[in-house]
């Protein structure tokens, strides 16, 4: 017979929220984890299966309690342009209150994930999409070398034509 967990659930998910806030996932290690919330290394692959299966359950729980869900809860509560406007005030005021400036978890990790997978140059997202698509067809290594990005065109250094200049009628010969 199992013994009763002898730890609170959310209680972990909290403490293990701050360390993958913090350090990232790819920094945070399972010590980190046992260290922050106080579970041995057992209990907490019995709990969540790995460090993803955690990460997980911290993800899941910080969307369910973030400023979002309440916008939308509120989505009726008055106008909407209201409504919008204190969610970012909300949104500016959780982000000030924040000592470490740590900003928006789902933010940072999506940063992180970014990072790892080499999308640091603004033409990387089309490689990306690129390099799944061919991931699934199981032709990894033979995709087309990324596009460069479109070069803006000559006037735009200088300044976009007016556009009373480009409809003006030709002068008279």
């Amino acid at each position: 017979m199992a013994r009763p967990k002898a730890f609170d659930r959310d209680d972990v998910l909290d403490k293990a929220t701050q360390v993958f806030w913090l350090k990232g996932y790819e920094a945070t290690s399972i010590q980190d984890l046992v260290e922050a919330t106080g579970i041995n290394r057992g209990s907490l692959y019995n709990t969540f299966t790995d460090k993803a299966g955690l990460f997980g359950a911290v993800l899941g729980r910080y969307t369910d309690r973030s400023s979002a869900r309440a916008l939308v809860a509120n989505a009726e509560a008055g106008p909407p342009r209201a409504t919008i406007e204190a969610f970012f005030a909300d949104l500016v005021d959780i982000g000030a209150a924040d000592p470490e400036r740590r900003g928006c978890l789902l933010t940072n990790t999506a940063v992180e994930n970014a990072f790892r997978k080499g999308l640091t140059r603004p033409s990387a997202g089309s490689r990306a999409v690129r390099t799944t698509r061919a991931d699934r067809r199981g032709k990894r290594g033979r995709t087309r070398p990324p596009t460069p990005p479109p070069r803006p065109p000559a006037w735009s250094a200088r300044r976009p034509p007016s556009r009373a200049r480009r409809h003006a009628p030709a002068p008279p010969p």
